[in-house]
């Protein structure tokens, strides 16, 4: 402003403005800053999987990105750095024989009927 630079280094001032009928305006200058957090988020999903940050979507595709999230009145404050991991997918077939009246136990889930199953 009247080619004063108002920043960190220099966060006060007043400024005297003429308007085009050589009126003098008086302008107080007072700037507060808040901290800029940086920051990275590595995010192991399972492949084929998204995930949505600050509105965006992450996947295979679109694996890394910069989000920027801001205070409530505007400014920005943190930058997050987004790189996705993928981890493999693993298909396996399980063969299990039980006695009638018995249960087979796995990744938590209890079988007691013959069947197929699907474990995800």
């Amino acid at each position: 402003m009247n080619g004063v630079i108002y920043d960190a280094n220099n966060p006060e001032g007043t400024q005297v403005l003429q308007s085009v009928n050589g009126c003098d305006s008086l302008v107080t200058v007072h700037l507060s800053f808040r901290p800029v957090i940086n920051g990275g988020w590595d995010i192991d999903i399972c492949q084929g999987d998204s995930i949505v940050i600050n509105g965006h979507v992450y996947n295979e595709a679109n694996p890394e990105g910069l989000e920027v999230f801001s205070y409530s009145d505007g400014c920005d404050s943190a930058l997050l750095i987004v790189n996705l991991q993928f981890l493999p997918t693993y298909l396996d077939t399980l063969y299990e024989s039980i006695a009638e009246g018995e249960l087979f136990e796995f990744a938590g889930m209890q079988f007691e009927q013959s069947g197929v199953f699907q474990c995800i």
